[in-house]
């Protein structure tokens, strides 16, 4: 595919921390301090590999169009909150005095990615029985329909037309053999005459009949060729995909701004691993070749004198049905074989805080009336993709099968010899 943008490099600097507020009895208040507790860099990272020229074209032809990719995604997203402290009034001149803690309560270090070693296994497993199991989608599709009914358009009236020969042959050697004197007895044109006059008529009216299905052949032929100029294969994209997944659930507690009290945080630690194979199998015939363009002028039988059906080369004859058996052969026998494939694999890890409570230092109880916290949000998400193209032979194997229907069981080329009147 093309790249949609050039390389790309970011890098955003981040700081997480808090500080912390008290509260005096004649209601002033007293900054006690910031605590830094970490910096760092959001970044974002893209690399484009090798830009594929023609990539429509490639798509089109049902080839290859994949461009290598690496993606690396670190963000932060995050929202401060608040932690406030009351103490007990006998330990304090005035009640309400409170402490509080502002910003990030709590924060943790990077997720790591975490690699399943059955992922691998697992997509590409899926993708080959996808791949190996789309037959049945191509049957139903509009090439494989087309080509069916093609081929049938070449097969029934050259069917039609071997039929056409043999009862001709017969019924001509039939009016020979009720006329067998006439060929030794070659003094009496009287007799010879109404023979060559039968057969004449018995070929005019043979020949006229062949006319449609002889032009029905050569359309068909035409149709075929049509079909191999153009894109003479079908496309059916497959894809396999596996992920694997955990998640797990942790309790911090503490006071990070140097506090007496603090929350306790539940941490969700989340972590992904897919590898999805994409790509496309195609199906074509296996050897697609057209009429011999020569042949398709025995379409003129009509020109012919009767009479000299034994001068139509026998050779032409052979010559005609059996490349008709052959471009039948080499539409209906199909190959399935996988054209193109691509892998793509993802790393997906966060740590994010799900819900806050108070905490208090047990050494310090004795001073609390209550606390409260406004829950902060602190999200660290980390993801990592790679895209690279696939050598499909590694995968898998063609597969071929014969479009049903379409057999040859009626041509038998020995059987022309009888066809010499």
């Amino acid at each position: 595919m093309p790249n949609k943008s050039p390389d790309l490099s970011i890098a955003i600097p981040y700081a997480l921390g808090c500080y912390f507020t008290h509260k005096a009895a004649d209601g002033s208040l007293t900054p006690n301090g910031t605590w830094p507790q970490e910096n760092g860099n959001a970044t974002l990272v893209k690399t484009y590999g090798y830009n594929v020229p023609d990539w429509k074209s490639n798509i089109w032809q049902c080839t290859s169009a994949t461009s290598s990719l690496f993606v690396e995604d670190k963000r932060v997203l995050r929202k401060p909150g608040i932690n406030t402290v009351y103490y007990k009034t006998q330990y304090w001149a005035i009640r309400g005095q409170w402490d509080r803690e502002e910003g990030d309560l709590i924060t943790f270090s990077w997720p790591s990615y975490y690699t399943w070693s059955n992922t691998e296994v697992a997509a590409r497993s899926k993708f080959l029985k996808k791949a190996r199991g789309s037959s049945p989608v191509f049957q139903g599709g509009v090439f494989l329909g087309e080509l069916k009914e093609t081929l049938e358009m070449l097969r029934n009236p050259a069917k039609g037309l071997w039929d056409g020969l043999h009862d001709y042959h017969r019924a001509a050697k039939k009016l020979l053999g009720e006329n067998r004197f006439t060929r030794v007895k070659k003094r009496r044109p009287g007799i010879v005459r109404p023979t060559k006059d039968a057969l004449a008529n018995l070929w005019l009216e043979n020949a006229f009949g062949w006319q449609p299905l002889i032009s029905d052949v050569k359309d068909a032929a035409t149709v075929l060729a049509t079909l191999l100029e153009g894109r003479p294969f079908e496309c059916v994209p497959v894809k396999g995909v596996h992920k694997n997944e955990s998640s797990s659930i942790s309790t911090v507690s503490g006071s990070p701004c140097g506090g007496t009290y603090g929350n306790v945080s539940e941490i969700e630690y989340y972590q992904s691993h897919l590898v999805k194979y994409k790509g496309a199998v195609r199906i074509e015939p296996l050897k697609p070749c057209t009429m011999n363009p020569s042949l398709l002028g025995f379409g003129s039988w009509r020109d012919f004198v009767p009479t000299i059906w034994e001068l139509i080369p026998y050779s032409f004859l052979v010559d005609y049905f059996l490349n008709i058996g052959e471009v039948i052969d080499g539409w209906a026998d199909q190959r399935t074989h996988l054209a193109w494939a691509c892998r793509v694999e993802q790393w997906v890890a966060y740590k994010r805080i799900l819900r806050q409570y108070p905490w208090t230092n047990p050494s310090f109880a004795y001073l609390i009336d209550h606390a409260t916290v406004q829950a902060q949000k602190l999200i660290k998400r980390s993801r990592k993709v790679t895209r690279s193209a696939v050598d499909p032979t590694t995968l898998a194997t063609g597969l071929y099968f014969r479009i049903p229907g379409l057999g040859l069981k009626w041509l038998n080329i020995a059987a022309l010899a009888s066809l010499r009147v």
